[in-house]
């Protein structure tokens, strides 16, 4: 699939965030995974993304040591807040019915965990990313998709 990146970007209809100290629960929650939901589409639309690697993830308002993030083999562009997955503290999965990527879970419960004032955790793949390591293999860190030539 390609996504034009020609042109001005689409408006998005984004809500107002609800004033937290007296909004429900639930219109919290909404709210955050709309926009969870949102931010796939902006790195997809921006490039992002590589295939379906990579994630992004937000806490949840009422159960902090859970959070939402993307299921495994959805691309960015498609991802919908009925297809997020909600986390808890020892990967399992707490409310949807997709199977979510092992290493979203090490990387974002690790940073989730460290910092309880992060809301929200993203983790990309990037054509760019890929090149830059191309460019200067001995400043790019080492990783799956740090790409050294000649090997």
């Amino acid at each position: 699939m390609t996504i034009s990146t020609q042109g001005p970007p689409p408006e998005l209809d984004l809500d107002e965030a609800p004033t937290y100290a007296s909004a429900p629960v639930e219109e919290q929650r909404l709210h955050r995974k709309r926009q969870l939901a949102a931010a796939f589409r902006i790195f997809a639309r921006y490039g992002y993304d590589e295939g379906v690697a990579g994630h992004v993830t937000a806490r949840d308002p009422e159960l902090t040591d859970h959070f939402w993030v993307n299921p495994y083999s959805v691309h960015f562009s498609k991802i919908k807040v009925s297809d997020l997955l909600l986390v808890d503290a020892q990967g399992r999965i707490a409310h949807g019915a997709r199977r979510t990527n092992k290493a979203a879970f090490w990387i974002h419960s690790s940073i989730h965990d460290a910092r309880p004032d992060v809301v929200a955790v993203a983790h990309a793949h990037t054509v760019h990313g890929r090149a830059r390591s191309w460019c200067r293999p001995s400043s790019a860190p080492p990783g799956r998709s740090t790409a050294t030539p000649g090997h």
